[in-house]
């Protein structure tokens, strides 16, 4: 086809030259006095001016020639395009249907929604005695006397105000969700009767009545008071140890209390079920193992738990409790948890657990045959952090652990690997390098993590995962259950069945990618997700949104550092915003650090480094650092630029805020984020924030992205 419109412009520049010749042919005779008799009188031109007209003829035929040249260029893409969205809807379009076929089943579907509106009408006449407003004007004047319809409204019930009964409202003490019978708690209720006290009072004053008729003597009756009173004495003695018994036996429905004072042995199902709901854990999926009370009850080795007391972790959080069980008993989990909840230790104390359970030659022969475990991360800032992670935890367990990420000499971090290494924490691109370059290879690493899989994917790392993922040399567990579940049953047994691999996979989110990978490589996985979705929204986090123009920004933003505690981190779009803003915080006297993708990986990190040991207390950076890394006491982050989506928000204001702290996000919005306005006012809705009064009149905000102009439509 090119060559048909090469073709097609080199005859038509052809032509346009032969007619600008000819032209200037005749020209030329004219000038030359070479005319007949019968031409009219002939003006002389100078030779001159005859060029110059010339190359004017021949400019405008090039430029006629080029204009139908991309014409014809435009008509071809054009064709193209069209030719391939036509046959890629004819893919999507399921079984190749007609138009014929959708008529079908359009006069199918009105025939049946007719059809279910004919009988709904036909169950309304039956049991209502009428059939619609219509229908019954038509009838009325024919059933007089025969049907009665009663259209009563509420506003005509007066039984509440004829009878005095209707005044008070009683009822039973109801108790549902406690197990009892239509919610009724009859051992409450006994708790709190004095039935039998008045009953017997009532009995003993007709006997004193009964008496004085009788005329009996003082000594007798003074007798028969002492019997009474001993047996008033015994009834209340049994009613108050009645009420003991009840409140005892109450006192197992204090479900915030009673799992912690019972021993792990005296836990029952009811008692388990009760923890999860403590901490909103939900689980589904494989047969998960119970969650973890406390580090004392856990098969966590004593190095691993002398480690875990000196990072001060008090109490496992609650993905670690339901994570950990899970990663022990060898068995693949997906992790669902919401910023700062702990989720790199929840998979790095069950790697190091599974690595110390290893038999001895293996971990001699990881400089031949590879790691034993390998955990994956999006960014190079990330995987730095979950190492610095990991030594911590296996401060005492003796043993080794090496990041491969892109800014760093590659035949360095080979160097390292071949001397040998128990776990390698590498991002997706590089580590796929070093395994095409021979540097890596992994014939017993039984142990994989997959850490933030969604944003891998947003990342472009998808093909990157797969291929590490399929060149592993260990086997997948079996696809049945009951198989799965004989496999690491023989494994916990100690036998030397050690080619099973675990996988496990932390993702904020499922898109259709992630759920792809976790279908091919994962087992039966236990996820474990803490809270729903709209739970795991960081509630902690005070969100300022202030609506300016883009020139204001800057002066805004120096005025917020003025009246705010630090550290900051600004965060923009693009790197050479990265640049403004630095120079506008040195000319305010700030001293700053700056991160984006364009600088080189030791500057990265230590810049990192830097402001983690506040050095500066300012950090200007892209979505490079806006998620998953973790720097700990960030008070105050600003959105200097809007990101592009609101999944991208969520994970640059948690930065701030984690392991249970509060914090300020500011965000600067402008006309120019109307993509964003609509999810931002969700969001803020849904997390219960202040909505500025020109982000909630904006037509942006309250039209769902994609509706028709002038509609609108909520999610």
């Amino acid at each position: 086809m090119a060559e048909r419109i090469a073709a097609i412009a080199a005859r038509a520049e052809a032509k346009a030259a032969a007619r600008a010749k000819e032209k200037a042919k005749k020209i030329g005779h004219i000038s030359t006095g070479t005319v007949t008799s019968s031409s009219p009188k002939v003006l002389f031109v100078s030779k001159k001016e005859r060029e110059r007209r010339k190359l004017e003829r021949e400019k405008r035929a090039v430029e006629e020639a080029k204009r139908r040249r991309a014409d014809l260029e435009t008509r071809h893409k054009i064709f193209v395009e069209t030719s391939q969205r036509r046959s890629r809807d004819h893919r999507r379009s399921p079984n190749n249907r007609n138009r014929e076929d959708q008529k079908k089943r359009k006069r199918a579907t009105t025939s049946r929604s007719s059809a279910q509106e004919a009988e709904i009408e036909a169950i309304r006449e039956q049991y209502m005695g009428i059939k619609s407003r219509k229908k019954e004007k038509k009838k009325k004047k024919k059933s007089r006397g025969k049907n009665f319809v009663f259209d009563w409204d509420a506003s005509d019930d007066t039984t509440d105000k004829l009878n005095p009964l209707y005044d008070t409202h009683g009822g039973p003490h109801l108790a549902f969700g406690r197990g009892f019978v239509a919610g009724v708690d009859l051992r409450e209720q006994r708790k709190n009767s004095k039935y039998l006290e008045a009953l017997i009072e009532d009995r003993q004053k007709r006997q004193r009545e009964m008496e004085e008729s009788m005329s009996l003597s003082r000594e007798e009756r003074e007798r028969n008071d002492l019997a009474r009173k001993r047996e008033r004495e015994a009834v209340k003695r049994d009613a108050e140890r009645a009420k003991e018994q009840v409140k005892k036996q109450l006192s197992v429905f204090d479900a915030t209390v009673q799992w912690r004072k019972k021993k792990l042995d005296q836990m029952t199902a009811r008692d388990w079920r009760i923890l999860r709901e403590d901490f909103n854990i939900r689980v589904r999926g494989g047969r998960a193992p119970h969650p973890l009370r406390y580090w004392s009850e856990s098969n966590i080795c004593p190095a691993l738990l002398k480690a875990i007391d000196e990072m001060n972790f008090k109490d496992p959080s609650p993905i670690q409790r339901q994570a950990i069980p899970v990663g022990m008993s060898f068995k693949d989990v997906i992790g669902i948890a919401e910023t700062g909840s702990g989720k790199t230790a929840a998979f790095v104390i069950p790697m190091i657990h599974y690595i110390q359970q290893l038999p001895k030659f293996m971990r001699d022969r990881t400089p031949q045959d590879g790691p034993l475990a390998l955990i994956m991360a999006p960014t190079r800032e990330l995987a730095q952090q979950i190492e610095r992670e990991a030594e911590r935890l296996a401060k005492y367990c003796e043993m080794k652990i090496v990041s491969i990420v892109g800014g760093q000499n590659i035949e360095a971090q080979g160097f390292k690997v071949r001397q040998g290494c128990d776990i390698i924490i590498a991002t997706p691109g590089r580590m796929l390098d070093c395994m095409e370059n021979r540097y890596v290879v992994l014939n017993q690493c039984n142990y994989i993590v997959l850490d933030e899989a969604d944003r891998m994917i947003d990342l472009g790392f998808e093909s990157q995962l797969n291929g590490i993922l399929e060149s592993m040399a260990t086997l997948l567990k079996a696809e049945k259950e009951e198989e799965l579940e004989q496999q690491i049953a023989s494994k916990t047994n100690g036998s030397v069945v050690v080619n099973y691999r675990v996988t496990s996979m932390y993702s904020a989110t499922m898109p259709t990618e992630v759920e792809d990978i976790a279908k091919k490589f994962l087992r039966h996985p236990v996820i474990v997700t803490i809270g729903d979705k709209d739970s795991r929204v960081n509630m902690r986090i005070t969100q300022n949104v202030i609506f300016m123009t883009e020139a204001k920004k800057k002066k805004k933003l120096v005025e917020i550092l003025r009246r705010n505690e630090g550290p900051f981190i600004i965060f923009v779009n693009i790197r050479a915003t990265c640049d403004v803003v630095r120079r506008v915080l040195r000319e305010s006297h700030y001293r700053c650090g700056v991160l984006h993708g364009g600088i080189r990986q030791d500057a990265r990190e230590a810049a990192l480094q830097d402001f983690r040991d506040k050095r500066f207390p300012i950090l200007v950076a892209t979505d490079v650092a806006g998620r998953g890394i973790d720097i700990p006491g960030v008070k105050h982050v600003v959105n200097f630029d809007m990101s592009s989506t609101i999944e991208r928000y969520c994970h640059r204001i948690g930065r701030t805020g984690r392991a249970g702290k509060t914090g300020i996000a500011t965000t600067f919005l402008t006309e120019k984020d109307e993509s964003v306005m609509y999810d931002l006012k969700q969001y803020l809705t849904k997390t219960k924030q202040d909505i500025p009064r020109e982000l909630e009149k904006n037509p942006a905000a309250n039209k769902f992205p994609g509706a028709a102009e002038g509609g609108s439509k909520t999610r």
